[in-house]
């Protein structure tokens, strides 16, 4: 260690052959001319007159019109980030190449720039040559274009605009494979890279967990972002490299799950989310509010452990509109009025389940088929029952054990009623 901080010999720390080795290391590119400087700089200021008066006297092809500045960047990546549309345009016409340039646009969220790109892209023809196909795989940029693919990006973005166009032009995602799947591309790509192929799987899922993409592109979004969501889960246990990453999409996804039944403006909405079914069955209209309950989308959020989408306030304000019914006027009560109203049902249970037998339709039975009022009426009913066996454990003396054949007892015939 004591060598690296040792002065360097005069004679030799200026040695040519050190400074050609530095100089192979970097990238060796041609000066830019004056009239390629100026031209970059009307595009970096916006002087679309000379930016155009410089291309119409390059007729003879003089100055390289795809020259890079000292940061690598070419005029079109320049007027895109500076959202010099009308300068963008000019040099699409001109023939200005744009390898990258849509993914440049998408990254600076420039949604002007993503349209002129996407309306000047060539047509691809149906069945493209081997040559070019060739050309497309030995192009150095083209591997960078594969695993930041432009819909990739856009939601990573989380653009919903980009996203649209894109999605407009018939644009596909691959599907990503399993962890542990042993195909012959999923090999090759384990074999080549495992590193690359493990950073595009995700990649993948955080395209997949986008809320604009899922939007876009899903009849039912909280029921993607719940299996997404569990998806997720199980890649963090597995991939436990990336744990954090599918940990924090899982996280997401829940998240925009709650922030979509927020959206609701009114219970009827709410009572149509929560009721929801993948199959075509249609929520009835008719009867009591409790009788078209099934919550099969809150059943499906408890299934997915989705304690955000539960605990969300409209949500939890609805379940209490359900649980209550026609007593929604017991939680405004004062404490003794609440308790004095479990205690008169609960004593009067007998009569008030006679009632709901001869007349379920009436107003009496509408507010005893409320599950406050039912869950209040079965306590009840089971306490009775737990206090008949005590009452009959006391009636039954030793005297009858030996009796064949005992006689029913009062307490016998309350035992029956209450079973029938």
């Amino acid at each position: 260690m004591a060598a690296l901080y040792q002065s360097a010999d005069p004679s030799t720390s200026a040695s040519p052959n050190k400074l050609l080795a530095l100089k192979d290391v970097r990238q060796v590119k041609e000066e830019t001319t004056l009239d390629e400087k100026l031209f970059l700089l009307a595009c970096d200021k916006g002087d679309y007159y000379m930016v155009k008066k410089l291309l119409e006297e390059n007729s003879s092809g003089e100055m390289n019109i795809n020259c890079v500045d000292v940061l690598g960047r070419n005029a079109i990546t320049i007027s895109i980030e500076n959202e010099n549309l009308d300068i963008l345009q000019l040099l699409l016409d001109y023939g200005c190449q744009s390898t990258d340039a849509l993914l440049v646009a998408i990254d600076s969220e420039v949604v002007g720039a993503v349209d002129i790109l996407l309306n000047h892209r060539p047509k691809r023809s149906s069945r493209p040559t081997i040559v070019k196909l060739m050309e497309r795989i030995q192009n150095p940029e083209y591997s960078t274009t594969m695993d930041v693919a432009p819909v990739i990006l856009a939601a990573h973005r989380n653009n919903y605009e980009i996203l649209t166009m894109l999605l407009k032009q018939d644009v596909s995602l691959p599907k990503p494979h399993a962890v542990g799947c042993e195909c012959t591309l999923c090999t090759a790509k384990n074999k080549k890279d495992s590193l690359r192929h493990s950073r595009f799987r995700l990649d993948i899922y955080r395209c997949l967990s986008s809320p604009a993409l899922i939007m876009l592109t899903e009849e039912d979004p909280i029921l993607r972002a719940f299996e997404l969501s569990a998806d997720l889960r199980e890649l963090s246990l597995v991939e436990v490299e990336f744990r954090n990453d599918y940990e924090e999409l899982a996280q997401q996804c829940k998240t925009f799950a709650k922030d979509l039944l927020a959206q609701a403006r009114n219970s009827r909405e709410l009572e149509v989310i929560l009721n929801h079914t993948a199959s075509d069955e249609h929520v009835d209209k008719r009867g009591l509010l409790e009788e078209r309950m099934n919550l099969s989308r809150l059943k499906l959020a408890i299934k997915y452990n989705q304690k955000e989408f539960v605990s969300q306030s409209n949500c939890q304000q609805f379940l209490n509109t359900v649980w209550f019914g026609q007593m929604a006027g017991y939680r405004r009560k004062h404490t003794f009025k609440k308790i004095l109203t479990v205690l008169t049902v609960g004593i009067f249970w007998p009569l008030l389940s006679f009632c709901y037998l001869l007349a379920p339709r009436s107003q009496i039975g509408r507010i005893i088929h409320t599950p406050f009022m039912k869950f209040i009426i079965h306590g009840a009913s089971y306490f009775t029952f737990l206090l008949l066996l005590n009452l009959y454990s006391l009636v039954y003396n030793e005297d009858k054990k030996n009796t064949m054949g005992p006689a029913l007892e009062r307490i016998d015939y309350l035992l029956i009623l209450w079973l029938i």
